[in-house]
């Protein structure tokens, strides 16, 4: 963008405004700030209203926007012809470090700073995170915070709220900090209790009831009651997961008035909608997930064929997405009958809660399958405009009405003293939704950042500051921020690497790490692997040196294939000698085994009660 080299002459053409035949001279303005960064000729979207205007930023803020002419006495002068001003977009539905990937992608490569990235580059200057390890997103947050990672202003949720075996965390699978598990109101106080001093932004919660062929379990009205009352005491808004109608009204029944995603298993009836509106419900439509889950039925992603695809994308999800055995099941008949469906279903419940005046905040979903940060947001709101919203409405969405509903005061409007999060397009996205694809730079609390810097498979870093040396059992997102003789394992922890089986105590070596050739010494939590007592359906194992831990169960039993990751039902260990399922037993009890086997006491190497049934 070209600097204005004369402010002599800045200021004489920026004087030559005049209105009606043979009019008065608007008096100009004049700016005389010597630090100030000043962007000129443009059309200027302040979060409302679209028209042209002079920014004016100073240091990370905005010193002012001005509608009219102006006299420039001193500043560096940006010429912005052409070019449209808008607020940081606002992401209200992210999991940073969700790959993306398609479902079959066996080794998800976690690259939080390659999402940080790509969201920054498609002029996301603020996203709340609402499903991430809680130890991870917190750490994360309080990074960007410090100064010391320059992502993205990160929001979070930490750990979902869910009953014992529901989404995301069913029967079988750790909640590790990813779910909470609430089944009565008592839990509630519990949780919160854990959760206060992470001072989270948002609770999520989890009211889905599954399908006909895999239903799950449901959260009661007497919990969504008492999380909704917290959350109003706490002042933290409570935002709702659903998938279905039902679900919509349970919540509203139980207080919620924040939702996340619209309906996708079924259509909305207008009563609801009108409910919605007349309680000043909010909900984050997501429409993009179901979008990109239908165009990757069809054939390859525009997204990953993209000339720039490789400045958006990691790319080993890049890979992943042109690998034909990856993406095959998402290629059968059934699956583009069921894409198409849901996403017919969700565009005509954002058209029906459009017209019924439901207020629509902009999320995305990212971390999905092919719902990639960043470049997803220009795609939402292009769908919110194809489904009846205006322009400015989709634009509001994704500003004004984002940080209004998550009392977010100092962004979402281009005025003075708001964050200087800008972002500048070439074109009008109030003429044309689709000019938000074509950015030219980002404005980061007064940083300019250019597509370049942004670039994901380039080499700047958002690092900031000496590099980290984390403490074993510290929240990680890659090897080189742990401390030296430590690594940065597939959950987020440091650990320390057990290529010699040699740990400390009360630790065992676990290579359970699906993306490395080791393992590493884990932490026990103590689990009986005889009274298989992990919560929610998951399996206890023996590591070592006196070390049990839960972990995820499986369907697989006595004989059939596993490894550390690809594990045995509940009561069953892999034989990593073997790679087969054993039963556990109890070698000083009667034995449970099969005709024909003893339960042969492993309590030498595991240093703990527990046999095998051989």
């Amino acid at each position: 963008m070209p600097v204005c080299s004369s402010l002599r002459l800045c200021s004489a053409l920026a004087m030559v405004a005049v209105s009606g035949c043979g009019g008065t001279v608007e008096s100009p303005t004049r700016i005389d700030c010597s630090d100030c960064t000043i962007l000129r000729g443009a059309t200027v979207f302040d979060g409302q209203v679209a028209a042209p205007g002079t920014v004016v930023l100073r240091r990370d803020r905005v010193q002012s926007l001005v509608r009219g002419p102006v006299e420039i006495v001193a500043g560096r002068v940006l010429d912005m012809d052409n070019h449209t001003i808008l607020p940081g977009l606002i992401d209200l539905h992210v999991h940073v470090r969700a790959s993306s990937g398609p479902p079959a992608m066996a080794d998800p490569h976690h690259d939080t700073k390659d999402h940080f990235k790509a969201l920054l580059r498609s002029g996301i200057t603020t996203v709340l995170d609402l499903g991430t390890e809680r130890h991870i997103v917190f750490a994360l947050r309080q990074r960007i915070q410090d100064g010391l990672l320059a992502g993205p202003c990160l929001l979070a949720a930490g750990a979902a709220f869910t009953p014992t075996g529901g989404h995301p965390c069913v029967y079988g699978r750790p909640g590790f900090d990813l779910c909470t598990f609430v089944d009565g109101a008592a839990d509630v106080d519990q949780s919160l209790i854990e959760l206060a001093g992470e001072h989270p932004d948002a609770f999520k919660i989890i009211i889905e009831s599954g399908t006909q062929t895999h239903p799950l379990p449901t959260m009661s009205h007497e919990v969504i009651e008492a999380l909704v009352d917290r959350g109003e005491k706490l002042q933290v808004p409570v935002i709702a997961h659903i998938s279905r109608t039902a679900d919509i009204v349970d919540a509203l029944d139980a207080g919620v008035r924040f939702f996340a995603h619209l309906p996708v298993r079924d259509r909305l009836d207008d009563a609801v909608a009108e409910r919605l509106a007349r309680v000043g419900a909010v909900v984050i439509p997501t429409v993009v997930v179901e979008d990109a889950r239908y165009r990757a039925s069809l054939g390859p992603l525009e997204e990953v064929g993209a000339d720039d695809a490789k400045s958006n994308i990691s790319e080993d999800v890049l890979a992943a997405w042109r690998d034909p055995a990856m993406v095959a099941s998402w290629r059968e008949p059934k699956m583009q009958q069921e894409a198409q469906r849901r996403r017919d279903n969700v565009l005509d419940n954002l058209r029906i809660c459009h017209r019924a005046g439901v207020r629509i905040v902009a999320g995305t979903d990212a971390g999905n399958p092919a719902v990639f940060h960043g470049i997803s947001m220009h795609r939402e709101l292009a769908l919110y405009v194809q489904a009846g919203l205006s322009a400015v409405e989709a634009l509001r969405a994704a500003t004004s009405e984002a940080a209004r509903v998550m009392g977010l005061a100092d962004r979402g409007r281009i005025e003075a003293g708001m964050r200087a999060d800008l972002l500048v397009v070439r074109g009008n996205p109030l003429a044309d939704i689709q000019a938000l694809r074509d950015v030219r730079f980002v404005y980061r609390l007064g940083q300019r950042l250019t597509m370049e810097e942004l670039s994901v498979d380039g080499a700047y870093g958002l690092e900031r500051g000496e590099r980290l040396e984390l403490a074993e059992g510290a929240a990680c997102l890659a090897d080189e921020e742990c401390a030296e003789g430590l690594g940065c394992t597939w959950l987020g922890w440091c650990r320390r690497p057990c290529g010699d089986g040699s740990c400390p105590t009360e630790q065992a070596c676990f290579d359970w790490d699906r993306i490395s050739t080791w393992g590493y010494c884990e932490p026990g939590d103590g689990c009986d692997p005889i009274g298989q007592d992990c919560p929610n359906g998951v399996a206890c194992v023996w590591l070592g040196a006196g070390v049990s831990r839960c972990w995820f169960a499986s369907q697989a039993v006595a004989g059939q294939a596993c490894s550390s990751w690809e594990t045995c039902a509940r009561g069953f260990q892999c034989d990593r000698s073997t790679n087969t399922c054993v039963r556990l037993c109890d070698p000083s009890g009667a034995s449970d085994c099969e005709q024909g086997q003893e339960c042969e006491d492993r309590g030498a190497q595991a240093q703990m009660l527990v046999g095998e049934c051989r």
